[in-house]
């Protein structure tokens, strides 16, 4: 027993490896699957990765089911119909929180190795495949984590149904899009995720048309008395879209062709 405890522990000189490596397997056992998509699962997998260990994304993603629960403050009360515009709002917000801040973000988060994929010879547009999937994901899995919210009415249901249907299709490669434009890594390591390092104004004005473009779409069959017309448009805007998923990728990964010296002068910058 002497033995094998020695072997065990010379090979492993800090006590901390042990650990890790036992937390590697974890997600491995959980996430391997997406090995099995070749490239695109194995971007995946490692975006995940990265969410799951580093403290400032990790906390994100302790905060998501708060903000899935937003509706909460709203729903209930009466100060807001369920045809309000407000409402959009809060479909857009509920459904795609976790999928806006990760895209918005891709970029900056890989900005400490981004060298390392640009020497890699990575088959852009599936990086921009492996991303979009992996943020889609995301708002399939809070789409049916708020479906209790059917509790306050049918019509919660639809907007929350147009909302991800126009999230998916729309905000999503518009988002990514965006990234492109990101020249300031996010220090994964320090803060959390109310910390605002490697924030600029580009990430606060993506916001405005995240959800006041979709507002303002529906707002005007609202007026006329045509509310259902108006999440109908949405749905429709997002399935259009949808079926131009591989024309938009290609759009982003041109634009990140274009934008990647740029993107890693920017990233190198450590203040």
């Amino acid at each position: 027993a002497y033995i094998l405890n020695y072997r065990f522990l010379s090979k492993r000189l800090y006590l901390e490896e042990v650990g890790t490596k036992k937390s590697e397997q974890l997600h491995e056992n959980r996430f391997g699957y997406l090995q099995r998509f070749g490239l695109v699962g194995e971007i995946m997998l490692l975006d995940i990765k990265l969410y799951i260990r580093n403290k400032r994304t990790k906390s994100m993603l302790y905060l998501t089911p708060l903000f899935w629960a937003y509706g909460l403050l709203f729903y209930p009360g009466d100060q807001y119909s369920s045809d309000s515009g407000f409402m959009i709002f809060i479909g857009i917000f509920i459904t795609g929180y976790l999928t806006i801040t990760y895209l918005q973000s891709a970029f900056a988060y890989e900005g400490s190795y981004y060298d390392y994929l640009l020497s890699s010879g990575i088959d852009f547009e599936q990086y921009i495949k492996a991303k979009l999937t992996l943020g889609s994901f995301a708002i399939v899995v809070s789409y049916f984590v708020t479906l209790p919210y059917l509790y306050f009415g049918w019509q919660v249901l639809l907007v929350n149904t147009a909302t991800a249907i126009f999230n998916l299709g729309f905000i999503t490669p518009m988002m990514l899009y965006i990234a492109t434009y990101n020249k300031k890594a996010i220090q994964l390591s320090r803060g959390n995720a109310f910390n605002f390092q490697g924030m600029s104004a580009v990430h606060w004005l993506t916001m405005l048309p995240v959800f006041v473009l979709p507002t303002f779409i529906y707002l005007p069959f609202k007026w006329f008395g045509h509310p259902d017309y108006g999440l109908l448009a949405l749905a429709a805007i997002g399935l259009i879209t949808m079926a131009f998923r591989k024309f938009l990728i290609k759009l982003i990964a041109r634009n990140l062709i274009e934008k990647k010296y740029i993107m890693a002068s920017g990233f190198r910058e450590k203040n």
